[in-house]
């Protein structure tokens, strides 16, 4: 009994280590017009770990779905690419940003203004997830909300 007691905590223990090391500063989401069919996410998304995470999925109520995406450049124009999972290295940082990573939310439920937060849980390969709060900002404030720590 004792063993099992001790095998419970160690994993419990283990577990709360491992899905702190997982940090999001600055994230926010761009306010849009009414009748928009996606907004778009932003954060910087750090791995404290020693080991590599994967972002495998992001979920948000008040979306149909959430999306992981990139923009590219190939022959002069951009176009975005939808990422099924994005590797986080150890010890580094994924910056989502304009025209770069960044987070499709689509077929909102109702318009999002500035000043509201919207929730959003980020999905790891390793069955771990992150609770995130994303500020919702104008255009012409997404460089103030890149300095705000979130989570």
């Amino acid at each position: 009994m004792f063993r099992f007691l001790l095998l419970t905590l160690s994993v419990l223990f283990s577990t709360a280590l491992f899905a702190s090391e997982i940090v999001v500063k600055g994230a926010w989401v761009r306010e849009a017009p009414p009748m928009a069919k996606a907004l778009g996410g932003y954060m910087i998304l750090k791995n404290l770990g020693k080991g590599e995470r994967r972002l495998v999925a992001v979920s948000a109520s008040h979306f149909d779905e959430v999306m992981i995406h990139r923009t590219v450049i190939k022959g002069g124009v951009a176009r975005m690419v939808h990422l099924e999972e994005l590797a986080v290295p150890a010890g580094g940082r994924i910056e989502f940003i304009p025209g770069e990573y960044h987070l499709m939310l689509m077929r909102p439920d109702r318009r999002f203004i500035a000043g509201e937060k919207i929730d959003m849980t980020l999905k790891f390969k390793n069955g771990e997830e992150k609770n995130v709060s994303y500020k919702v900002l104008k255009s012409m404030d997404m460089g103030n909300g890149m300095n705000h720590n979130h989570h």
